[in-house]
């Protein structure tokens, strides 16, 4: 990776898609992990699915970041947002509802579960 500014006369550079992308993919990790704690460090403090309080921890986790916590309400939204628009079970939607309960209070969680619990339902039909 090129050094993005030298130090002299030479000319500054603009940032490529090359030296953004092991930023990019690092958050990711990162993000990936702070889900993965919460579900270890959380996993009865649920807020009833309250995006607001559920992202404040996920932030906290991180240790207080705010971009990592507005990208949790973002995804947190759409989530919820997805799941009004869903028709399953009743059978599905009471687990998965108990799964994202158990995540902290995760429509992302509750929202994958769906998915994989109709997929499996699909199957055995």
């Amino acid at each position: 990776m090129r050094p993005l500014m030298k130090i002299g006369r030479e000319k500054r550079r603009k940032a490529t898609a090359r030296d953004v992308a092991p930023l990019r993919d690092k958050y990711r990790r990162m993000q990936f992990r702070l889900i993965a704690f919460s579900l270890v460090a959380f996993p009865f403090a649920a807020h009833a699915y309250d995006i607001e309080a559920y992202c404040q921890q996920v932030g906290a986790a991180a240790g207080g970041g705010s971009q990592l916590e507005a990208a949790c309400r973002d995804q947190e939204q759409t989530a919820k947002d997805n799941i009004s628009r869903m028709s399953v079970s009743q059978r599905i939607m009471n687990y998965c509802q108990e799964v994202g309960q158990s995540a902290g209070g995760s429509y992302q969680f509750m929202e994958a579960c769906i998915k994989e619990e109709s997929k499996a339902k699909d199957k055995l039909d």
